[in-house]
Parts: structure tokens; C-alpha cells; sequence
């Protein structure tokens, strides 16, 4: 068994490889079925591409692979979501829904919250978290108007949308 999972394995890195040296290919999602690895290992049944690899998750663990609505949860694809109009428009719709929280203001506190979002495959954002806090008023402030974003551009995966993590920096400046 250990034989055939890593001959399957070779051969998936060997296309992986072959196409990020080939524009002209263009390889369809399939599904890798669940097998042994080791005593502490198996593999997951996941949703996997050509720029995928496949994962071995220790046994007495939760996968590490993040679920959204039966999808993967992606940290890079080929075409990444994006704001509505771009980056320039996501940092004016900061600046104007941003309201300062007093307390920061009056302890002359800046710094930037970054906050690590699913934007899902339909442009939603989703699961908000503070990945970077600066204090928890402006912590509060920065899920605030994340709240308040329009849907964004979906992700894209070998020609599928695909849910993607994110990360947001709201940055807190006194004038």
C-alpha cells in the first residue's frame, strides 16, 4: 500500500510540474482517495488541482485543510478575489466608513489590524479574524467595516471559483 501511495504521489508532483512549465495544458480539479500513508499518517479525500499538494495529516488530529461550504479553503489561486474597483477603492472605503474608537484616540494608539477573511466563492466575505491586533477597540472597529464590505470578485482555480483566504489591513493613523 505504501508503494502505490507513493508512486500516486510522484506521479501527481510530476504533473504539478509539467504544468507550471506549460500554459497550453490545462488540468480539471480531481479527488485523491484516502489510504494509508504510515502508522501516524493518512490521506485526506480532498478537492485538489495542479498547484495542490497532497496533504498527510497526523492521524489523532482534525484535517488541516479548511472546509467552506464542502470546498477547499484556498491561501493562493491563479486569478486571487478582489475588491470592487480595486485596491484603491478598498482603502478609500476604509478611510470613509473608519471611525476612529475614543478611547484609542484619547491613548494616542496607531497601528494596523489585520484581518484574515473567506472571501467565498460567490464574493462573499466570511469568518472574520484578528490576525494582527493593535487593541481591542480598534480590533472591534476594523470587524466593523469588514462587516460593511459589498460582496468582491471571487478567487479563481483552473477556471472554478473557489473560496480563498484573505487578509485585510485597516490601518488606524491619528491626522
Amino acid at each position: 500500500m505504501k508503494y502505490i501511495v507513493a508512486f500516486l504521489f510522484t506521479l501527481l508532483l510530476s504533473i504539478n510540474i509539467l504544468c507550471q512549465n506549460t500554459d497550453s495544458l490545462t488540468i480539471k480539479p480531481f479527488y485523491v482517495l484516502s489510504g494509508l500513508g504510515s502508522d501516524s499518517t493518512r490521506i485526506e479525500e480532498k478537492l485538489i488541482d495542479s498547484l495542490a499538494m497532497i496533504q498527510l495529516v497526523e492521524e489523532k488530529n482534525e484535517p488541516k485543510i479548511q472546509m467552506d461550504e464542502g470546498l477547499p479553503v484556498f491561501t493562493r489561486t491563479s486569478m486571487m478575489p478582489s475588491f470592487p474597483g480595486g485596491e484603491q477603492k478598498m482603502n478609500k472605503f476604509i478611510r470613509k466608513h473608519l471611525k476612529y474608537p475614543k478611547k484609542a484616540k484619547k491613548a494616542k494608539i496607531e497601528g494596523v489590524v489585520v484581518v484574515r477573511v473567506v472571501v467565498g466563492k460567490e464574493g462573499e466575505i466570511k469568518k472574520p479574524i484578528v490576525k494582527e491586533s493593535v487593541n481591542p477597540e480598534c480590533d472591534e472597529e476594523a470587524l466593523r467595516i469588514i462587516g460593511l464590505m459589498p460582496r468582491w470578485i471571487p478567487g479563481n482555480q483552473g477556471g472554478f471559483r473557489v473560496p480563498i483566504f484573505y487578509e485585510i489591513k485597516v490601518p488606524f493613523v491619528l491626522k
